[in-house]
């Protein structure tokens, strides 16, 4: 695919070549002819905003705003205000970050579940936030399912240091089917804790993972 278009005020050929397949999805390789531009000048000018499909509404201008939200980052539940009243009245907030990968946007196409390849989302989450999940007693209040996928991993990914605590941070991948297949006698403070002895032993502020 070639498009000429307009970036910076530069017209600039931009071409898309699709490469190799993986899984049910291909790769995409993208190139452009004027060397002083960056991918993010080019995304800026071409690409669009990547909204939910159960909005039913194609991107507007003002998703740009209100799509992008007080921790970023997106999620649309909450503004400063209520941050800020939610603290004066003693409630404890942690961030902790998803990559939302490409099957959130993506519909189910095949007749059985099983069938459906999700992609690979990459998390992040910091040394105080497992501390203050151990502090609770694992009992937390999650908002949005990215967070609620990202500390359901957390389990999966506690169960992989029990068995193995010498494996890297990218070994500690839990697979798409893993928690459906996955019976460990662990409890949930156990996994965390795993987590912690892990974290503490690597000096790691963060777990970076998938």
């Amino acid at each position: 695919l070639v498009r000429d278009v307009t970036v910076r005020g530069i017209p600039t050929r931009l071409t898309a070549t699709r490469g190799e397949a993986r899984g049910t999805s291909h790769r995409v390789d993208f190139t452009w002819d004027n060397e002083s531009l960056t991918f993010a000048d080019v995304l800026e000018a071409v690409g669009e905003l990547p909204i939910p499909p159960y909005l039913n509404r194609p991107t507007e201008e003002r998703d740009k705003e209100t799509y992008q939200t007080v921790y970023s980052k997106a999620g649309l539940h909450f503004t400063e205000r209520v941050l800020t009243s939610l603290r004066q009245r003693g409630v404890d907030l942690e961030e902790l970050t998803l990559h939302v990968g490409a099957g959130t946007f993506r519909p189910v196409k095949s007749e059985e579940i099983a069938g459906h390849e999700m992609h690979t989302e990459y998390i992040s989450v910091s040394r105080t936030t497992i501390d203050k999940l151990l502090a609770h007693g694992c009992r937390v209040t999650a908002v949005g399912t990215t967070s609620v996928r990202t500390l359901e991993s957390l389990y999966y990914i506690g169960v992989h240091i029990h068995q193995n605590p010498d494996a890297s941070e990218e070994e500690l991948h839990v697979g798409q089917w893993e928690p459906y297949d996955t019976h460990s006698p662990l409890s949930t403070e156990e996994s965390l804790q795993c987590i912690r002895t892990y974290m503490e032993r690597h000096s790691l502020d963060a777990l970076h993972t998938s």
